[in-house]
């Protein structure tokens, strides 16, 4: 582009007619509330849990035994379905603290404790949320009374 030129000489002084409109729609759809996807947060807590025992086989040998524990009873909450049981709580916690702080170049171990913090962060959503419900739901006043 020369200097001595405007923005205006470079731009087209008629377009054509020939189907060049378009259409931007905007519609104010509004995200479901954590609390209408309890359900969608606890199997989605349940996933994470699967990810991580998927993720366990990537590790070394050593690295497999030294988590064998917790992994082995995440494996038995998870066939059970279960996500708000103080044992997941407290194996995952396990789990995170025997990881520590992995090296940088160990993806694998990384990837692992992403996924249990991720694991932990969705089983606590789920039962603070159930926690909420409760506690407001004992709060109304009964049917009938002011």
């Amino acid at each position: 582009m020369s200097s001595d030129r405007t923005l205006f000489e470079y731009l087209p002084n008629s377009f054509s007619g020939a189907n060049t409109h378009r259409h931007l729609v905007i519609t104010n759809v509004p995200r479901p509330s954590d609390q209408s996807r309890i359900c969608d947060l606890y199997a989605d807590g349940l996933e994470a849990l699967d990810t991580i025992l998927l993720a366990f086989a990537d590790l070394t040998g050593q690295q497999q035994t030294s988590l064998a524990g917790p992994a082995t009873r995440l494996h038995a909450q998870l066939d059970a379905k279960t996500l708000l049981d103080e044992e997941v709580f407290t194996e995952l916690d396990e789990l995170i603290a025997r990881i520590g702080v992995p090296e940088a170049e160990d993806r694998p171990l990384q990837r692992m404790l992403e996924l249990a913090r991720e694991a932990r962060r969705l089983a606590n959503r789920v039962a603070y949320l159930i926690a909420a419900e409760c506690e407001i739901a004992t709060r109304l006043p009964k049917p009938g009374q002011a």
